[in-house]
């Protein structure tokens, strides 16, 4: 059964790292705010660390499900800011192409 929940976690993990990539690699088109880029960068950074951490712990304890969560949390967590990102960074663009017009 942990072989399973294993193989069905690292199907979650490589998709959930496909489409962090994909966001940060947008948000690196949306900005060159340096200072944005290297603050989230970090905070990114981070929560990978985290999550090297606890998928160490998940190999000793395989079968513990709360581990499994907390993995699914974090990268939830990664894409989450990402989207967030843009949002702010795509909200700030508006206002500064309305500025542009006027």
């Amino acid at each position: 059964k942990s072989d399973k929940i294993s193989s069905n976690l690292k199907t979650i993990e490589k998709q959930y790292l496909v489409n962090i990539n994909k966001e940060w690699n947008t948000l690196l088109t949306l900005t060159d705010d340096k200072k944005l880029i290297s603050k989230y960068k970090k905070r990114l950074d981070d929560l990978n660390t985290n999550y090297q951490e606890v998928s160490e712990e998940y190999m000793l304890n395989k079968s513990d499900i709360t581990i499994i969560e907390i993995l699914i949390e974090n990268l939830n967590t990664r894409l989450q800011i990402l989207k967030d990102i843009q949002l702010h960074i795509n909200a700030l663009n508006k206002i500064n192409k309305n500025h542009e017009t006027i």
